[in-house]
């Protein structure tokens, strides 16, 4: 079932999620961040935070799976508050990430590491919420992707 175009988002949408859990779990962005930072690319607001640039990236990609799924994101009421919670957790763990570590006192640092975390984890977590609502809701309609028409 569902458009070509819209299964192809899903398996973007699916391939995009796996990709995002694998760079978390082996730090990828972290090591491009590194690797950036070498060969001369300047941080958001100084040397603060290269991460930016890959996490912008990774945002590219996001909004064109979203355009692509608006029909069934709009056709699915139930999935939009993970969605929107997601996008906040992940924001505010971005917030977190741009605190300057090396300035804070070990108090400091042994609540912001850990919010940061938690944060994310709470992002991921809605992530996974508005992916499994969203197929029910499509599975539902009749407009959910077979897996062997992908």
């Amino acid at each position: 079932g569902g458009a070509p175009e819209v299964r192809r988002a899903w398996y973007w949408g699916a391939l995009g999620l796996a990709a995002l859990a694998f760079d978390d779990l082996a730090m990828v962005h972290e090591w491009w961040s590194a690797r950036l930072g070498r060969i001369g690319l300047p941080g958001v607001l100084g040397d603060l935070d290269r991460d930016v640039w890959i996490l912008a990236a990774y945002a590219a990609g996001a909004a064109v799976v979203g355009w692509r799924l608006v029909p069934s994101i709009l056709a699915s009421a139930t999935a939009v508050a993970p969605l929107v919670l997601s996008v906040a957790f992940f924001a505010s763990s971005q917030v977190l990430d741009f605190v300057p570590w090396d300035e804070l006192t070990r108090a400091q640092q042994e609540w912001v590491g850990p919010a940061e975390e938690i944060l994310k984890t709470l992002g991921s977590w809605c992530v996974g919420l508005f992916g499994l609502l969203l197929a029910e809701a499509e599975a539902d309609r009749g407009a959910a992707p077979e897996m062997n028409r992908l």
